[in-house]
């Protein structure tokens, strides 16, 4: 057996992502679940604290889901696959057999972007019920003037149930949580940006004070910031770095609908 690498995904969105080496041996840790040996096509639900992974050597491609695309895939409940990763076809995804076949086959890597816009073009409905109500949630959460869910509800013109209805089935958790995860991810994308002596000031200013910050941590990373980020892998930094350069974040969850 090759030696495991062993790495940490930051809370975020949904991923579907394809394991092109099939012998490869990958496992996920979510939040309070067991450990799940990956099969040839995974999804990750919506995550509330960091997923651990460990894999031995090989090639994983994928794409992230915003809350926008997993209600326009017409999968199953956001909420069912909170802290969860499982095979694809159980969340719903449809001709993924396929995808795989097509993914195998790929010659080039700067084929794989086209192959998952093809992919997610074709299974996508635009026309599905709530879309544009989840992307206005999905801006309001990257607002960090909106601290309280009264404010994340405002502008989408719904009743207080339908609200709750679609964080639930879009986002995969309650309001509270939704607004508290932004809130920390926005910091934390924050002190890795500046030195150590500056980061009590980088925090969300709705933080009473950086020990509020360092609760937060351990109950969203199982650990302090400070030892999360000193933890990171060198692949998980440049990853950071990429995603960042291209949307403009570091972190997939503080994105908006149409990055």
């Amino acid at each position: 057996m090759n030696a495991f690498h062993e790495d940490t995904f930051w809370p975020g969105w949904m991923h579907l992502r394809l394991k092109l080496l099939e012998t490869q041996r990958w496992q996920l840790k979510a939040t309070g679940r067991d450990w799940f040996e990956t099969g040839k096509a995974t999804v990750f639900g919506p995550t509330s604290g960091a997923v651990k992974t460990r894999a031995e050597s090989g090639v994983v491609v994928g794409a992230g889901i915003t809350p926008v695309g997993w209600l326009a895939l017409n999968l199953q409940s956001a909420r069912h696959w909170a802290d969860r990763v499982g095979p694809a076809d159980q969340a719903g995804f449809r001709a993924i057999d396929a995808l795989h076949s097509r993914a195998m086959e790929l010659d080039d890597d700067e084929d794989v972007k086209d192959l998952f816009d093809e992919y997610f073009r074709e299974q996508i409905n635009t026309q599905q019920r709530g879309l544009e109500m989840v992307e206005k949630i999905m801006q309001a959460l990257l607002d960090a003037n909106r601290t309280r869910i009264g404010d994340l509800a405002q502008g989408v013109a719904v009743s207080e149930r339908t609200f709750q209805r679609l964080c639930a089935e879009a986002f995969g958790f309650a309001p509270r949580l939704l607004l508290r995860r932004a809130r920390f991810l926005r910091s934390l994308a924050a002190i890795r940006e500046v030195d150590p002596a500056e980061r009590s000031a980088a925090i969300d200013e709705s933080y009473t004070d950086y020990s509020h910050f360092i609760r937060d941590s351990h109950k969203f990373l199982g650990k302090s910031p400070r030892a999360f980020l000193e933890g990171q892998s060198q692949m998980a930094v440049k990853s950071l770095e990429y995603r960042r350069k291209v949307l403009g974040q570091s972190t997939q969850a503080l994105t908006s609908a149409g990055d």
